[in-house]
C-alpha cells in the first residue's frame, strides 16, 4: 500500500512528542479522523493524510479543514474513461442528453467504512435529461440507468477501488419497471434481483422502462444517493517501524517502533556482505509504558553495534506469533544500519 508520508510524518512527530515528553500528562492518540489531525495541529491544511482507526492504516483526503469540521474523502486511483462513473442513457421516456458523472474522490466515513454515493464535491457531470418529475443532471456513485424500452439495459457504470485498501461489501441489484441488467459482467439479471458483491471492481449495466442497476434498494435519480458499504482489506497496524538509525559516527543504534504491548522486535546481525552472523543479536518487547492509541504503544531504545557488521530487524506479533523479516521503513525499503 503506497501512502504519502509527507504529512503523516508531521502528525507522528506531534504524537510522539506528547507520548515521550509528557507521558504523565496526556496519552497521545494516533489520528482516527481528519478532526483528530486538525485538533492536534490547527494549522493543518486540506490534503492526503494517514489515519489509524481500529489499528487499520489508510490514507484519506481531509477536505474543508479551514471550516473546523473537516470531512474525509477516499481518493480514487483510476478515473476517467471507463472508471468510476455513473450514467443515465437518454432516450425513450427520458428525453435530453445522456447524463454521465465521473468521480475522483468519494465521501467516506472511516468509522463505518460507508460511502455517501450522492456527494458531488469531487464529481464532474455532463448532460441533462427529463425524468419526471425533475431534470436529472448528475447520477449517484455506483449506478447505471436508462428509460429506453422494456429490458433495454443500455446504462453503464463502474466502481473501481483498485489501488486503495478497500473493496465493496454490499448488495447491488436490478430494479425498476421491466428492468434488466447485470452486475460485474455476470449473466443478465431481471428486475428485483440483487447479488452480494465483494470486489474492488464492480461493472454495471442497467435499464428498462425505466430501470437501473445500483446499490440494492436505491433509486438513483430520485434518492439523491445512498450508502455503499466497504470492507477494509489492507494492512493491520502491528509492529510498525518509526525510525532505525545510527547515532552519528558512533556504534550506538536507535530503534523506535509502534505495536501492542506483546509485540517483539529482534535485531538480526549480518556481515557487510549481508550474510547472517547472529539471528538474535538482541530483542525487546514494545511494552505498555507509552500509549499512543487503543492497544497501541510506542517504544524507543538503543543498542551498540559492532564494527564491520550490519543490522536488520524482525517483528513478531504478540498475539499470533507471526513474524515479519526484514522490517521496512516508511518508504517501503528494508531498514538496515551498518557500522563500517
Amino acid at each position: 500500500m503506497n501512502i504519502s508520508y509527507s504529512k503523516v510524518t508531521k502528525w507522528t512527530q506531534i504524537a510522539l512528542c506528547f507520548a515521550m515528553c509528557h507521558p504523565n500528562l496526556v496519552s497521545a492518540q494516533l489520528p482516527e479522523s481528519c478532526q483528530d489531525i486538525l485538533t492536534a495541529d490547527p494549522s493543518a491544511s486540506d490534503g492526503e493524510y494517514a489515519i489509524y482507526p481500529e489499528r487499520q492504516i489508510f490514507p484519506v483526503y481531509c477536505h474543508n479543514m479551514a471550516s473546523g469540521t473537516p470531512e474525509e474523502y477516499l481518493t480514487l486511483q483510476n478515473t476517467g474513461g471507463n472508471f468510476n462513473f455513473s450514467q443515465y442513457r437518454a432516450g425513450g421516456a427520458s428525453p435530453g442528453t445522456t447524463v454521465v458523472t465521473y468521480y475522483t474522490k468519494i465521501r467516506f466515513h472511516p468509522d463505518t467504512l460507508i460511502v455517501d454515493t450522492g456527494d458531488q464535491t469531487f464529481a464532474q457531470s455532463s448532460g441533462s435529461l427529463w425524468h419526471p418529475p425533475k431534470q436529472v443532471q448528475w447520477m449517484p456513485y455506483g449506478s447505471a440507468m436508462d428509460c429506453l424500452s422494456n429490458f433495454s439495459s443500455s446504462g453503464r457504470g463502474n466502481v473501481d477501488l483498485t489501488g486503495t485498501p478497500f473493496e465493496v461489501d454490499d448488495r447491488f441489484g436490478i430494479a425498476g419497471w421491466r428492468a434488466a441488467g447485470s452486475i460485474s459482467d455476470a449473466n443478465q439479471l431481471l428486475s428485483t434481483t440483487s447479488v452480494a458483491v465483494s470486489s474492488q471492481v464492480v461493472n454495471l449495466k442497467g435499464g428498462g422502462y425505466c430501470g437501473w442497476a445500483s446499490i440494492a434498494g436505491n433509486v438513483p435519480p430520485n434518492s439523491g444517493g445512498g450508502q455503499l458499504q466497504l470492507k477494509y482489506i489492507g494492512d493491520v497496524l502491528q509492529v510498525k517501524l518509526d525510525s532505525f538509525k545510527r547515532v552519528g559516527k558512533t556504534n550506538s543504534i536507535e530503534i523506535a517502533a509502534f505495536g501492542d504491548s506483546g509485540d517483539k522486535i529482534t535485531v538480526v546481525e549480518t556481515d557487510l556482505k549481508g550474510n547472517v552472523t547472529n539471528k538474535n543479536y538482541g530483542e525487546g518487547q514494545i511494552g505498555d509504558s507509552n500509549p499512543v492509541g487503543p492497544d497501541l504503544f510506542y517504544r524507543a531504545a538503543k543498542f551498540s553495534g559492532q564494527p564491520g557488521h550490519c543490522y536488520k530487524l524482525e517483528g513478531t506479533d504478540g498475539n499470533t506469533g507471526e513474524t515479519v523479516f526484514p522490517l521496512k521503513d516508511s518508504e517501503g525499503t528494508t531498514a538496515i544500519v551498518c557500522i563500517d
